[in-house]
């Protein structure tokens, strides 16, 4: 009688070792994938190099962690020696679809490609002009599951354009 009223509170579930883990539906691949790109950018926010790293590490893993880091880090040198000061205004995602992982180094079966176009509105000021300017770009990122967590592991460039380009001087 004991072990009939305890039995509900008894069980014990396993996951079935020989079926493959879930992988993202294209929703779900989509709102991850924005948050990564986001985090991406917000990189651009912070001045000190260990902000700088431990923002794009929340997005980013593998050797295009440091290649990202190295282009942010070299454009506030040129900040700090004088030269162009650049800012984001605005990242837009413009379109995204999810595409089957096509990185054949890739060992988890979650991982996946995301194809995305988005705009990116910003400033670049230097010797007293401010260069307002808007561009496109498109891309294919490969997103995988490291430690517990989702990161951007791989970026090709496919595409760039320029949208939009505007030059005042400063203070008009």
């Amino acid at each position: 009688v004991v072990a009939a009223g305890v039995w509900p509170l008894a069980r014990w579930e396993f996951n079935n070792p020989f079926t493959p883990p879930s992988t993202a539906s294209a929703d779900q691949a989509a709102a991850i994938f924005a948050v990564l790109h986001k985090n991406i950018y917000r990189a651009f926010d912070y001045r000190q190099e260990s902000d700088v790293y431990d923002a794009l590490a929340k997005s980013v893993d593998g050797p295009l962690l440091g290649e990202l880091y190295l282009q942010v880090r070299r454009g506030l040198e040129m900040q700090e020696q004088g030269g162009a000061v650049a800012r984001v205004r605005e990242v837009k995602i413009v379109s995204g679809q999810m595409e089957p992982a096509g990185s054949a180094g890739m060992s988890d079966p979650r991982s996946f490609d995301y194809r995305c176009r988005w705009t990116v509105a910003g400033t670049v000021e230097h010797w007293g002009h401010v260069h307002a300017r808007t561009n496109e770009y498109e891309a294919r990122f490969t997103v995988e599951p490291r430690a517990s967590a989702w990161k951007i592991t791989a970026l090709e460039v496919l595409n760039e354009k320029r949208l939009k380009f505007e030059t005042t001087v400063r203070g008009l």
